[in-house]
């Protein structure tokens, strides 16, 4: 293979990782909120038993999706490594040369997933916590406590 190809095709799999995150990346929240929203919507006659569990599977997902973020943020990393290598052998001003740094030292591609993952992984922490009550025949949520929004806030900044 000549290096040509090689880059080419480094290249090519640098840019399917990151559109495939980017898209990854999009979907989760507006998955996390509709699911929350369903939820929701189905009333408290599905949260008074099922609040927990749903809370559970959603963080379960989560975690499995930050996970799997993170491999694709450390294989993207490998292919800057290895791409700017190549493009300093051939002298080129190519992607991984030029690439622009993070803005303040803050705002780079890793900024991005830890906050859109942190408020998802908020978000099924605090239905954790959700409380139905049925009074008078009616099921009605609860107000959360102080300390669910304080465990919440913690896991966001936590996971930033």
């Amino acid at each position: 293979m000549t290096d040509e190809t090689v880059y080419d095709q480094l290249c090519a799999s640098y840019r399917s990782i990151e559109e495939f995150r980017s898209h990854l990346l999009g979907l989760l929240p507006f998955a996390a909120g509709t699911g929350l929203l369903l939820a929701a919507k189905e009333g408290p006659a599905l949260l008074i038993n099922l609040a927990r569990p749903l809370a559970v599977f959603g963080l379960l997902i989560i975690l499995g999706l930050f996970s799997f973020e993170l491999y694709g943020i450390r294989k993207c990393a490998e292919l800057i490594r290895t791409g700017k290598k190549l493009e300093f052998a051939q002298r080129l001003q190519g992607q991984f040369v030029s690439r622009p740094h993070g803005i303040f030292n803050i705002v780079n591609e890793p900024f991005a997933p830890g906050v859109v993952y942190s408020a998802v992984l908020a978000s099924w922490t605090m239905l954790w916590f959700v409380r139905v009550s049925q009074v008078n025949n009616q099921l009605e949520i609860q107000r959360l406590s102080p300390t669910a929004w304080t465990i919440a806030g913690a896991v966001r900044r936590g996971w930033n």
